[in-house]
């Protein structure tokens, strides 16, 4: 570029002409920078095709090894279903701690279905917002891994919607239920042996055994 001042040539990267000092371009202030479209890295297409792939081995990975492991809320049995056993009407059981109802938790059902012919089955009324019924959770877990002759399962008395213990739920209406935890216990043979008070001392004389 040609110096203004004395005409002589001055590299167009010089804020001043080498030969007499005029200044040529003004100096570069910080507001300038702002100012300045942020320059960026131009992305590896490798990068990305490798981020991919591991991304998929991942999932893959969570698939084969982890699907259908489910967290298990502190104080609730809440184990995954696996239909290893008969009941004594025939139909495959869930396994110990199982909630028999927990696609349509507070609704109607009939608990006869999941009783085992070869073991005293446990039925388990609770709430998530019953107290008492998280602290026997565990203990019940207990007694059912020690007693190859009992089987633990739960009813949720509790309908999605309800905040608090759901009194008027269908399935407290069915069994009559006013306080919970709330048992029902089966002989190995389908036959109610306890119910309500009677049960309750039955599950706990049982605890105290074990």
């Amino acid at each position: 570029m040609k110096c203004p001042k004395c005409n002589e040539n001055a590299p167009d990267n010089n804020y001043k002409c080498p030969h007499c000092g005029e200044v040529l371009k003004p100096a570069v202030t910080p507001g300038d920078f702002r100012k300045q479209p942020a320059k960026h890295p131009r992305i590896n297409p490798n990068i990305v095709i490798l981020s991919i792939v591991v991304i998929g081995v991942a999932v893959l990975i969570y698939a084969a090894f982890f699907k259908g492991n489910k967290a298990k809320v502190p104080g609730k049995i809440d184990v995954n279903p696996v239909t290893s056993t008969t009941t004594a009407t025939g139909v495959a059981a869930p396994t110990a701690g199982y909630v028999i109802n927990k696609e349509n938790p507070g609704e109607e059902i009939d608990v006869r279905e999941f009783i085992q012919s070869d073991k005293t089955t446990i039925f388990d009324f609770f709430s998530e917002y019953c107290g008492p019924c998280k602290r026997i959770s565990p203990l019940l877990v207990r007694l059912d891994s020690k007693r190859d002759d009992i089987i633990v399962h739960q009813v949720d008395i509790n309908r999605p919607e309800i905040r608090g213990i759901d009194w008027d739920s269908p399935v407290v209406r069915q069994y009559n239920i006013h306080s919970v935890p709330y048992f029902m216990i089966y002989d190995s043979s389908g036959n109610l042996t306890h119910q309500g008070q009677e049960a309750y001392n039955e599950v706990i004389r049982l605890l105290q055994g074990n």
